[in-house]
């Protein structure tokens, strides 16, 4: 990933760290930023107080997820795996 922070609008930012994608808006009434991984079945989060501190809290959450996965040998979600798998369950009801 590059060190810049892809600003997608005004209000939400879009980040990508070994195949995964995150969305991020900023909550200004509380001044952090909060993150959420995309294409994936289960809810992985993140938040930090400042721009610089983003990117380490997402790219975190992402290998805090994969190792969690590992650990109770569960197969780590991508956006394409869920992809194939609602094809093949779409073959599947044909």
């Amino acid at each position: 990933m590059s060190s810049e922070i892809p600003v997608c609008s005004d209000d939400e930012i879009l980040l990508e760290h070994a195949g995964y994608r995150a969305r991020v808006l900023h909550d200004a009434e509380d001044a952090i930023f909060v993150g959420r991984i995309l294409g994936i079945r289960d809810i992985v989060s993140f938040h930090a107080a400042s721009l610089s501190e983003l990117k380490v809290a997402f790219e975190e959450a992402v290998d805090d997820y994969r190792e969690t996965c590992a650990r109770i040998g569960k197969v780590p979600e991508t956006d394409a795996s869920i992809g194939q798998a609602s094809e093949a369950a779409g073959r599947a009801l044909a």
